[in-house]
């Protein structure tokens, strides 16, 4: 089975579904995006890369 990378922007209501993105096999959560405390913290909590503009996400070849 191919590996699905994905990527989730804003981490309130993102944050559950970036979490159980987590659960699923097949599926790579690669970064996040957020810009203020509570996104610092649940990228860490998720133990991935968090982003201030999703815009680099798409353009740094991560999905």
């Amino acid at each position: 089975m191919k590996t699905i990378r994905i990527a989730v922007s804003g981490m309130n209501h993102g944050h559950k579904f970036a979490r159980d993105a987590l659960k699923i096999n097949g599926v790579d959560l690669v970064a996040v995006a957020g810009n203020n405390e509570l996104a610092m913290q649940r990228a860490k909590e998720l133990n991935v890369p968090l982003y201030t503009n999703q815009i680099k996400i798409l353009f740094m070849n991560m999905i």
